[in-house]
């Protein structure tokens, strides 16, 4: 049957090259174009609420922070190996660096953009106020220090590190502050 068929097409076009890297998509390229699609919903007021479109930009920047975790990490890794072998997409691990470096800084641009132009004012015309602590009431900020205190403050776990102690392990995606004493009569730093 496909004999015939061959017979009856006429030309037989060659088998592709597989080995050409035009053929193949970039895995990690290819994944920033997904966020990117992701990104975009919250550019959408026709299409999603308003708090559905803030809640794109935050599925956004925690599918970036899991890919620069584990998919960077891995890139990075294979560049300090000195591994300069492309893959079979044609890229070398310091051309995808650089191209998702490229790719990231423009989605991150176009995230601000979204968010502090168009998601902050039409959350605070919804009523949705972003305040600082001076902006808040004696009531608010005594009910704020009582949360602190309750809540938040057993949970602190104070590190600590100079040149005797090592710096210390944090997890990825934990809350970390970092605070610098300053001796008040030496004006050194402690």
């Amino acid at each position: 049957m496909i004999k015939r068929w061959v017979e009856h097409s006429g030309d037989v076009a060659s088998p592709p090259d597989f080995l050409d890297s035009s053929l193949y998509i970039n895995r990690e390229l290819s994944w920033i174009n997904f966020n990117q699609r992701v990104l975009e919903e919250a550019f959408n007021p026709e299409a999603h609420p308003l708090l559905e479109r803030v809640k794109f930009i935050s599925i956004f920047s925690s599918n970036l922070d899991e890919y620069f975790m584990i998919r960077v990490a891995g890139i990075e890794d294979q560049y300090e190996a000195g591994i300069l072998d492309r893959t079979i997409d044609g890229y070398t691990p310091v051309e995808q660096l650089e191209k998702i470096r490229a790719l990231v800084q423009q989605q991150l641009h176009q995230r601000n953009e979204c968010f502090y132009k168009d998601l902050v004012p039409a959350m605070q015309q919804a009523g949705i106020e972003f305040l600082r602590v001076s902006e808040l009431s004696a009531i608010q900020q005594r009910s704020l220090s009582h949360y602190f205190r309750r809540e938040i403050f057993p949970v602190l776990t104070p590190l600590a590190f100079d040149t005797g102690h090592p710096f210390p392990f944090m997890s990825n995606l934990s809350l970390n502050l970092a605070i610098e004493l300053e001796d008040e009569e030496s004006k050194s730093l402690k």
